[in-house]
């Protein structure tokens, strides 16, 4: 029952926020570099997760820009009013675009593609490294 009613407290907070409201309360949250640490896959099988050594990194900063390591330019993200983040790297070799559903947890986020482009799911697990 407590469960249900914080939903709902959430829901009429978000429910009474308009478009750049609902943006800042998840760019506060999302801001500081993350690093990967693990992936979920599977192999037309159950799904598991691996870990990933020197995983790339995500760096979220103010006004929507984000920096990732395996890509030669900068980036932006937004939220959308479902809470899904999108991710826009247009460099000159690379274009990159996707919505991600977003979990997070203490200093765990997992990003979860959406569409997912794998016929048995997939997701990419990241550790807060930094807070900005």
């Amino acid at each position: 029952m407590k469960n249900l009613f914080s939903a709902f407290v959430i829901s009429l907070l978000l429910g009474s926020c308009g478009e750049n409201d609902i943006d800042n309360i998840y760019t506060a949250s999302i801001k500081g570099r993350w690093q990967l640490v693990e992936m979920y896959s599977s192999n037309g099988g159950p799904g598991q997760w691996s870990s990933v050594a020197d995983g790339y990194t995500y760096t979220f900063l103010e006004d929507n820009i984000v920096i990732a390591d395996k890509f030669e330019c900068d980036g932006a993200y937004q939220f959308g009013d479902d809470g899904r983040l999108t991710i826009t790297f247009s460099c000159p070799d690379s274009q990159f675009n996707v919505t991600y559903k977003i979990e997070s947890e203490d200093n765990l986020m997992v990003l979860t593609p959406d569409p997912s482009p794998c016929d048995e799911g997939c997701a990419e697990k990241f550790k807060r490294v930094t807070r900005d």
